[in-house]
């Protein structure tokens, strides 16, 4: 596991953060190309996975940050995921994943959709009323 590359959600859902237009986050996005896990924990109803960034790419002014906002829409989750993503020293730290509702992480990961919370939001409000 150590050195291995992020899997597509994870490397998505980062995407998702340093896409969002906030400048500070705007700065990590070199560090997604090159990250690697350094280890990752399943807690049943999501996981942690701690990254690892060459220190040559640190983000001077960011310091410790934490970011939340995004989230995916999984085949087979009704309420979907959220994400929660921690800066330590400038650089990509850990990513949080968890299942909204009663749901278990699923064992696998098909179809999915990463949005912010406006785009989930907009989403919501335009599907139908059961």
């Amino acid at each position: 596991m150590y050195g291995d590359p992020l899997t597509p959600l994870e490397r998505d859902a980062i995407a998702g953060f340093t896409n969002s237009g906030d400048r500070r986050l705007d700065a990590l996005r070199p560090q997604l190309a090159v990250c690697r896990i350094k280890s990752r924990e399943f807690t049943g109803v999501g996981f942690f996975t701690h990254i690892v960034v060459p220190q040559r790419l640190a983000v001077a002014g960011i310091g410790r940050r934490v970011f939340d906002g995004i989230n995916a829409e999984i085949e087979g989750l009704e309420y979907g995921v959220g994400f929660v993503l921690f800066v330590q020293d400038g650089m990509l730290d850990t990513l949080e994943g968890f299942v909204y509702g009663d749901a278990s992480w699923p064992d696998r990961i098909g179809r999915y959709t990463i949005r912010s919370d406006e785009e989930m939001k907009e989403a919501l409000d335009r599907s139908p009323s059961p």
